[in-house]
């Protein structure tokens, strides 16, 4: 009972586990029954989740498996931040281990995505490739990308001996060693240009440069590793073209390798370049389009190299740094942190430096120093002229050091500069400067001392202002040295589009000031004080420009002259750059000129300027006015290389100032003068011929105690190398007084070997007439021989004014004068009568007085002579010696006469003491003139 019980329970337990049994049996059934009829939704679930680091998105997944697990893939949806993939009928047969797919189409989505920097991209888990790939097999594997020029179509063949073959588009063989895909490719910049739009543009923006045979000949060998994860490659590159620009034939070379990696493909779609190994050199040397300044500093071959890694996405690339140096010399330009996206944007700081012995430029000694800083943001134009181009550049800063400069006649002690340049296409460009310079000698000139201060802005319509402060001192310029130099410019000028090509004429509304004063100029033979000039240039365009220019110049002083002020006031307009008119004022205040006695004053000398130049002596004409201490006029005409010098009609008295100084004792009280000087200019020869001619009508004045009238003459003179020249002028005075009146005098005035000389000088006095021959005027000693004619006895014995003594007759004779500088005589002079005569004394006191003593002198008192001879001897003291012989009768006394007479007398005294009568005599009757008038 008790087994059939056992055996009872234990049936009945068998039963209760096969219930268990077939309950999970149809529970596994439905769960396989259900994961198959949501298979697409798991499988979409599953994938999401495995690849959610990766941003994965399933859109559509239609798959099916059989009873030996073989998955058929009829359709699959996959979204990743910038990748699209569709993939159509793909089939794993487990059995085989293999994947045969219809096609694959994958689309890079060029969507905007938030800068990533590799230092702060997610970290992933660890990712492997399976152990045990099966064969894969895409019949058609599309590519499209806003990148690519086109669609790329490939076959994909992977075997199981990890081998993957592309064919079509691209072809390739990469291979899977060690769990890492490797591939080598050759491939050209012409294979890029013919995938990429961008670099399609590029070349058609640039094609005299780039063209096919440059693109066919850039080669490169890639050997590409890929993880599954992270794709990394190393280029090897040998690049040696000759790039045949406009003018400019320039030639690159690069060689090396450069690392590309992909950190993360999948995640950030960024890729890592390392150029550093790369050796990259551009040489301009045969580049005729290079300025010669760059030339000069043998700017003209560079090493090019980025030594930090360059970041590079589907919106920008990012350069840490990038250096330039000169081949073998210590220049070096550094861009940092350059960015340039593919619309366009480039942002970067540079840096600048340059060290360079000027030795290398032909300087004997010197050393140049450099460094440049700056950051600059940049919008390039999309088919858009380059005037549209966006640009920012802020903190623009550079230090110039040049010292020790040294190169034939020229040195240098220091130069040092501070200048700062920001600005933006939308305020223009902003420069600002400190120069500082010490000690500079060179072409003639030097300077102790320099410091400028520049300002300068272009805005953006273009307008270019320009502000320049300087201060040298001690400035000296061959023999001219002055103390210092202060100068102020300013400039404004609106510049046309391109500046650079039109040159001057790119210049229109210009505005320039310029403001210089120079302190104590002095040098061997000319001290100036204060030397003041101001220029005002103003204009429309380059063509139509006028000019102010002001000129003060104070306490001049050259060899034997001396100025108080010089004020000169010029304006000017310039017409088609080839001709310009011009007037203006030139005023000089007591100007003194050193004299051999004593200096002449002129307090004012006044010029007026009109006229127009062609810049050369064949189209200038002008004239000019001048007038001298307000009074006297004068006019200067100049035709070409004509010159002439006009004084018309101008009254003498108006040279009283001028007089008064050069000779007090002359004073004119009336006349005309006339003059004409001309002369030819001649660039080619620096001596100057002039000829001249001097007119005086009918002047009168007063020497001393001489009175003169009636003075008339024309003189032509001429000056040239071999001195001043008088020719044979008459020379005409009506009368001189010196105390007997000399009268009708007629000469001839020239010069002889530069000395002036009268000749054939003839006159009347005293009743009679004079001549002599020659008279030089430079005070030589010389013998003169006077001759007498005709002299009226009555007149010589009235010039006693002895009361009671008359006589009648004439004498002549010839007066031996000796004469210089300082004294004038007669030696052994002789006069006789011309003819008899009478001797008539009545009521003379003196004589009765002696001939009551003398009785035998009552002949004399009707004495008519038949002869008269005397010597005549005057001494240089003025004492005159007469030695007088008489023959003759007294017809009343019936008695031959003859008798000896010596007198003598300061002939000096005599005059003088006629003069003096004569003065009063006028005085008087000047007196009873004004009397009878009232």
């Amino acid at each position: 009972m008790n087994n059939l019980l056992a055996n009872i329970g234990k049936n009945r337990n068998h039963k209760k586990g096969l219930i268990a049994l077939l309950g999970l049996c149809f529970l596994l059934v439905i769960l396989l029954a259900g994961a198959y009829l949501l298979r697409n939704t798991l499988g979409k679930i599953i994938l999401e989740h495995i690849t959610q680091e990766q941003q994965l998105q399933v859109n559509c997944l239609d798959l099916d498996f059989d009873w030996q697990a073989n998955i058929q893939v009829n359709k699959l949806c996959i979204e990743l931040p910038n990748l699209l993939l569709n993939l159509d009928n793909a089939t794993w047969l487990r059995s085989a281990n293999s994947v045969m797919i219809s096609s694959v189409y994958l689309q890079h989505v060029d969507k905007p995505l938030a800068p990533v920097e590799p230092s702060t991209s997610p970290a992933l888990t660890d990712f492997q490739l399976p152990a045990n790939l099966p064969t894969v097999s895409i019949e058609k594997l599309r590519l499209i990308s806003p990148l690519l020029a086109k669609e790329i179509q490939v076959a994909v063949s992977l075997d199981n001996a990890a081998t993957l073959v592309l064919s079509g588009d691209i072809t390739a063989n990469i291979r899977l060693q060690n769990k890492i895909w490797q591939a080598e490719i050759e491939w050209t910049l012409a294979d890029v240009i013919k995938t990429l739009p961008l670099a399609q543009t590029f070349q058609q923006q640039h094609i005299n440069w780039l063209t096919d045979d440059v693109a066919d000949n850039a080669k490169f060998v890639s050997r590409i590793d890929f993880d599954g994860r992270q794709l990394r490659a190393k280029h090897d590159v040998n690049v040696d073209l000759r790039l045949v620009l406009p003018n400019c034939s320039t030639h690159l070379q690069m060689q090396g390798s450069f690392d590309t990696s992909l950190p993360e493909l999948l995640v950030t779609p960024y890729v890592n370049i390392d150029l550093s190994a790369m050796h990259n050199t551009i040489d301009l040397s045969e580049c005729e389009a290079l300025p010669k300044p760059l030339a000069d500093l043998q700017l003209q071959r560079f090493d090019f190299s980025v030594p930090k890694p360059v970041y590079l996405d589907f919106q920008h690339i990012t350069l840490p740094e990038l250096q330039l140096t000169t081949h073998m010399l210590e220049k070096q330009l550094l861009l940092q942190d350059l960015r340039y996206t593919f619309k366009g944007v480039i942002e970067l700081a540079y840096n600048l430096s340059i060290k360079q012995q000027l030795s290398v430029f032909e300087f004997s000694s010197g050393k140049l120093e450099l460094n440049s800083t700056g950051q600059l943001h940049a919008v390039l134009p999309e088919n858009l002229p380059l005037s549209a181009l966006q640009w920012t550049l802020i903190d623009g800063l550079s230090h110039l050091n040049v010292h020790q400069l040294s190169k034939d006649n020229i040195s240098l002690t220091q130069l040092t500069a501070d200048i700062k340049l920001s600005g933006s296409q939308a305020t223009g460009i902003q420069l600002s400067a400190d120069l500082q310079a010490d000690t500079v000698i060179g072409f003639e000139l030097a300077l102790t001392k320099l410091h400028s201060q520049l300002d300068m802005s272009i805005n953006p319509e273009n307008t270019l202002q320009i502000k320049l402060d300087n201060m040298v001192q001690q400035p000296s310029y061959k023999l001219f040295k002055a103390a210092q130099l202060d100068n102020q410019i300013s400039f404004s000028a609106m510049l046309s589009a391109t500046p650079f090509d039109d040159g001057i004429d790119s210049f229109s509304q210009v505005n320039l000031h310029v403001d210089s004063v120079l302190s104590k100029l002095h040098s061997n033979d000319v001290q100036v004080v204060k030397l003041n000039n101001q220029i005002q240039v103003l204009g429309d365009n380059v063509d139509d420009l006028q000019f102010t220019l002001g000129t003060q110049l104070d306490a001049i002083q050259l060899e034997g002259i001396k100025l108080s002020k010089v004020n000169n006031q010029l304006n000017a307009k310039l017409l088609k750059r080839n001709s310009a008119e011009f007037s203006g004022q030139t005023k000089a205040t007591n100007l003194v000129i050193e004299m051999t006695d004593k200096p002449l004053l002129l307090k004012t000398l006044s010029f007026e300027h009109q006229g127009k130049t062609g810049f050369t002596l064949d189209n200038s004409f002008s004239h000019h006015k001048i007038l001298l201490e307000n009074s006297l006029k004068a006019e200067v005409e100049q035709q070409q290389q004509h010159v002439s010098l006009l004084v018309e009609q101008q009254n003498v008295t108006d040279l009283q100032p001028l007089i008064r100084q050069l000779s007090p004792d002359l004073t004119l009280t009336q006349g005309k003068l006339n003059a004409r000087v001309v002369t030819t200019l001649n660039s080619q020869n620096s001596e100057l011929d002039v000829a001249a001619d001097v007119k005086l009508d009918d002047v009168s004045g007063r020497y001393a105690e001489y009175l003169f009238s009636g003075l008339s003459s024309q003189s032509p003179i001429s000056i040239s190398s071999a001195g001043l020249q008088l020719g044979a002028s008459t020379l005409r005075l009506n009368l001189l007084n010196v105390g007997l009146p000399i009268e009708h005098i007629t000469a001839t005035l020239l010069t002889q070997n530069t000395a002036l000389k009268l000749e054939n000088i003839n006159g009347n006095t005293l009743g009679g007439q004079f001549r002599l021959k020659d008279v030089w005027l430079d005070g030589r000693e010389q013998h003169i021989d006077v001759v007498l004619e005709n002299i009226d006895l009555a007149q010589i014995v009235a010039l006693q004014d002895q009361p009671g003594i008359s006589i009648t007759g004439h004498i002549g004779g010839k007066l031996p004068v000796n004469s210089n500088k300082q004294t004038v005589g007669i030696d052994e002079g002789k006069v006789v009568s011309q003819g008899g005569g009478i001797l008539t004394i009545k009521g003379n006191p003196a004589f009765d007085s002696i001939k009551q003593q003398q009785g035998e002198l009552g002949f004399l008192e009707n004495y008519h002579f038949s002869q008269l001879a005397s010597k005549v001897t005057l001494k240089p003291d003025g004492w005159l010696y007469l030695d007088l012989a008489f023959y003759g009768q007294n017809p009343d006394k019936k008695q031959a006469v003859n008798f000896n007479y010596t007198h003598q007398e300061n002939l000096f005294t005599l005059l003088e003491t006629l003069r003096v009568t004569n003065n009063i005599q006028d005085k008087i009757e000047q007196n009873i003139s004004k009397g009878a008038k009232q």
